[in-house]
């Protein structure tokens, strides 16, 4: 068996999560405040506009390689949602450790897993004309609502991912048939174990089919968190994410 089903004890992390956020004062999410956040649009062919934001590496270079992550935020996934995931989890690291971080809002409130999948090509397309993409795939990761857009866009689009995190997230009825195509894309899910009761349900339905599809699968349920993972650091989340790029980067 390859899941890991571990029950963490978060009181320290908590406490270096409050430790830290009461020592930095909070990044301003604008061009103007913050160099480090560019804001783009894309003009689809059907005339609506999709929104997104870049956080760039510290002395970031046009001509270099980064690894990037494509996330999906929570909620109705408008740029509000975007910037308080960003805040969140995102910004500080990225800047520290050299990675390009991409979070699109929902063109016209159209979700990630209810019909505005379809432009994710046409966003990455966009973005690699831009940036070079370290081996030319993303680690995917998402935030609730976001967790389901992100199971809905790796399994229609294996091709463009080297991981997928969500925390929390689960596929619909749909992507369940599509499982299979994660096959080559290493999969780690976390819930908090005070979430609603369904959502921790569907998390380990999902566990335990990923596995039994052959999936590298790691789930881990936070212990006295609920829906919102307070105990899942910034850092935490990135030496996550460094793993599975050693993974690819042995």
């Amino acid at each position: 068996m390859r899941i890991k089903i571990i029950l963490l004890h978060s009181l320290a992390v908590l406490l270096c999560l409050l430790s830290m956020s009461s020592c930095e004062p909070p990044l301003q999410s604008s061009d103007e405040a913050n160099p480090f956040i560019k804001k783009r649009s894309l003009k689809l062919d059907n005339g609506m506009q999709l929104d997104y934001w870049v956080l760039l590496p510290e002395s970031f270079d046009s001509t270099q390689v980064y690894p990037a992550i494509l996330t999906f935020p929570p909620g109705t996934q408008s740029l509000d949602q975007v910037e308080w995931a960003v805040n969140a989890y995102y910004i500080r690291q990225s800047i520290q450790r050299n990675w390009l971080v991409i979070s699109p809002a929902a063109p016209q409130g159209i979700k990630y897993h209810e019909g505005a999948e379809v432009y994710i090509p046409l966003l990455l397309n966009e973005i690699e004309q831009s940036y070079h993409i370290e081996k030319n795939k993303y680690h995917l990761a998402g935030v609730s609502n976001g967790g389901i857009s992100a199971f809905r866009v790796g399994t229609l689009y294996p091709e463009y991912f080297q991981s997928l995190t969500v925390f929390p997230g689960a596929p619909t009825e749909t992507d369940k048939q599509r499982l299979q195509n994660l096959q080559d894309i290493p999969v780690t899910m976390y819930v908090g174990a005070l979430d609603d009761a369904d959502q921790i349900a569907q998390s380990e339905q999902t566990v335990q089919t990923l596995d039994s599809l052959g999936v590298l699968v790691e789930y881990k349920k936070w212990e006295n968190n609920g829906h919102v993972i307070t105990s899942l650091t910034p850092v935490y989340l990135f030496d996550v994410f460094e793993s599975y790029r050693l993974q690819a980067n042995p």
